[in-house]
Formats: structure tokens, sequence, C-alpha cells
């Protein structure tokens, strides 16, 4: 998700787990260390692919956390004093959950990275979503209200990420369900075979991208679960023949193929 996001994410858990503790630093260096792994995206400034090829890359894998945060609350603490633990706590799950939110998104993230190039994505949200967003804040702000090291601080942290986390899970649901109305139309249309994938849409949970493939034919359309509707398809024949093989011998193809985890279609 967007780097506020990600800070708002680290923040709440710094609240949640370690407000009385450390206090407001909690919030502070849980949002600043929780939005860190996204400065990967400077990695290769250079390259017109670099985006794609750096970010959610070794900075958001499952190691980097348990890895790098010891480091990160080690300065910390030297730095700031309190407890070494406490700080090496909160630079862990700042960095750990970074990327267990993005692969929520579609964007596709490399938890195994640098050992797998393997991309993750689990469709539930879109990788901006004011709802989530919203939710993480208003836990912050009740918590600064009445003080970050009281129990109704770290009770309303806790609370906002149970209902966030479970926002999260209703989006898997609002997905899953989507294709099965998507299948069960195209059943009727005489594919039954067809592979199905939906995707979120931007600030609208229940309102879904839908991309159907049945040979080289791929159909898209769209289809909102509050008010459905027959998904009016737009379809198209995916290419073939030596244009198209001569640009996946490219880099650039090689890397868009890659990026778009089986969902790339060639078009001339």
């Amino acid at each position: 998700m967007d780097p506020l996001t990600q800070g708002l994410l680290g923040a709440s858990f710094g609240q949640a787990l370690y407000g009385r503790a450390l206090g407001r630093r909690a919030l502070v260096w849980g949002a600043i260390v929780g939005m860190a792994p996204d400065l990967d995206v400077v990695a290769n400034p250079v390259s017109p692919m670099a985006e794609w090829l750096w970010h959610r890359g070794p900075t958001h894998a499952l190691w980097f956390g348990p890895v790098v945060g010891p480091a990160i609350g080690w300065m910390l603490w030297k730095w700031k004093g309190g407890r070494l633990r406490d700080w090496v706590g909160l630079a862990i799950v700042a960095l750990l959950t970074h990327p267990l939110l993005d692969v929520f998104t579609t964007y596709g993230t490399q938890l195994l990275s640098p050992f797998s190039r393997q991309r993750f994505a689990f469709d539930a949200v879109a990788i901006l979503d004011p709802a989530y967003s919203l939710v993480l804040a208003l836990g912050l702000v009740l918590g600064l209200w009445r003080g970050v090291g009281t129990a109704t601080a770290r009770r309303a942290a806790g609370a906002a990420l149970v209902v966030s986390s479970a926002y999260l899970g209703l989006g898997l649901v609002v997905n899953d369900r989507a294709e099965e109305v998507a299948r069960r139309q195209l059943a009727a249309e005489g594919l039954s075979q067809a592979r199905v994938a939906a995707y979120p849409t931007l600030f609208q949970l229940p309102f879904r991208r839908v991309v159907a493939r049945s040979g080289a034919e791929v159909r898209i359309g769209w289809l909102s679960l509050i008010a459905p509707r027959p998904i009016a398809w737009e379809r198209f024949e995916a290419a073939s023949g030596p244009a198209v093989e001569a640009a996946r011998l490219t880099a650039e193809v090689r890397v868009l193929e890659w990026f778009a985890m089986g969902e790339a279609t060639p078009r001339v």
C-alpha cells in the first residue's frame, strides 16, 4: 500500500505494543520504520523499469524484518535510550508487517526475495484504500487524545488493527465472490473452463475488474457486488506470430510478463 498507510500501520503496532514503554516515540518510530522498506524505489533510479524490478523486492521479504530489525532497534536504543528489547521489537514488527500488508494488494510482493523472484498478490484491496487507512488513523487519534501510554490507547490501537485486518479479509471474500459470479455467467455462455481472475479497484471495495481467459480469447468486464448486473464483456484475441515472439525476447517484455504474473496479453 501507499507509504502513508504503511506508516499508520507501523504507528498502530507501536501504540498497541510499545506505547506504554516508549510513549509517543513508539508511534513516531513505528511509522518511520514501517515506511522504510519503500525506500527500495531508489535502488536503481536510472533504469526505466527499475521500480518494477526492485520495488517490493528484498526489503519486502519475510526475512528482512527479523534480520534487519534488531540492528535498527539497537541504533534507536543507543540514540533514544529506554529498553533494548522494546526498540528491537518495535523495529521487527514495523518492518515485518509492511510486506504482510502489501501482499493483500494486486501489485505483487516478493516475499521470498532474493531466494525466489516469485511475486505474491492476494487481490483483496487496491494499493490505495482510504477506508483501511482511516480506521488506523482513528485508533491513533484516540490514543493520542487519551494518552499513548494508557490502556485506552492500547485498546484503541488493537481494535483498529483488528477491524482493519477484518477489512482485508472482507476484500478476499469479495474477490472470491466476484470470481464465482463471473464463472457462473461464463458457464451459462458456454465457457465453463475459462480461467477467471478478479481485481480490486481504487476506493471501491465491492467493485471489481474481472478478466476471463479461454484459449486465445480474453474477456474483460466490471462487476459490482452491491448492485450486480450481467457483466458486459470486452473481448479480444491474444495476438501471436513473429512480432510477438520477437517482442518476448526483449528484456523489457520479459520484465513485463514477470511483473504481470502471467496476466500479460500480447496485442499487435
